[in-house]
């Protein structure tokens, strides 16, 4: 019947969750001879402020954060005779769009002679989860039909390609899973 022995193994949302979900479900194991739960929502940490607490017979609860940006949060076990100590779990909520990223290199209608092309491009300044950038290149203005697609974290990567015509565009998407817009589409040639 003691629980101050007991941990509370919590279970969702993961350690450091990046979502772009304000209204969460959270939950944790039961543990044996509790009678209720105390969960607490914290922004920015449970030194912060408290956003919800709730005592329930449940082992999962739905709660609302104020706002985007980092949580904390927390349950303990009790019974007649005492309670656990709290687990605690941390988060990020980003709900806002990366701003479209702005493209410096090649220019629009740029005549390359060097079949190694170099693509740069550059974030506008913005607070969030991190950043992962997708260069898509195209032989068509409406990129329908693509010729080659790339998914990293840096803002800039080179390759060779073929002589020919070319439309490139950048997307960014951050860790909560938020997609900008796609940067303004700029041409350029192989030769």
């Amino acid at each position: 019947l003691d629980l101050s022995t007991q941990t509370i193994v919590l279970t969702s949302p993961v350690q450091n969750d990046t979502s772009n979900i304000l209204s969460k479900t959270f939950s944790w194991q039961s543990i044996y001879n509790a009678e209720n739960y105390l969960f607490e929502l914290w922004q920015p940490t449970t030194s912060g402020t408290l956003v919800s607490t709730q005592i329930v017979s449940t082992s999962t609860i739905q709660a609302n954060l104020n706002d985007e940006g980092a949580y904390s949060w927390r349950v303990k076990a009790s019974n007649a005779l005492g309670s656990t100590f709290f687990s605690t779990r941390n988060g990020f909520a980003d709900t806002t769009r990366p701003q479209s990223p702005l493209l410096l290199n090649p220019s629009n209608n740029a005549i390359l002679t060097n079949r190694y092309v170099t693509f740069d491009w550059v974030r506008p300044s913005q607070s969030g989860s991190s950043i992962t950038d997708s260069l898509i290149i195209a032989i068509d203005t409406n990129f329908l039909q693509l010729y080659k697609t790339y998914t990293i974290k840096s803002s800039t990567i080179g390759d060779s390609l073929i002589s020919g015509a070319y439309f490139w565009q950048v997307y960014s998407r951050d860790k909560a899973g938020n997609k900008s817009k796609g940067s303004l589409i700029r041409k350029f040639s192989v030769q």
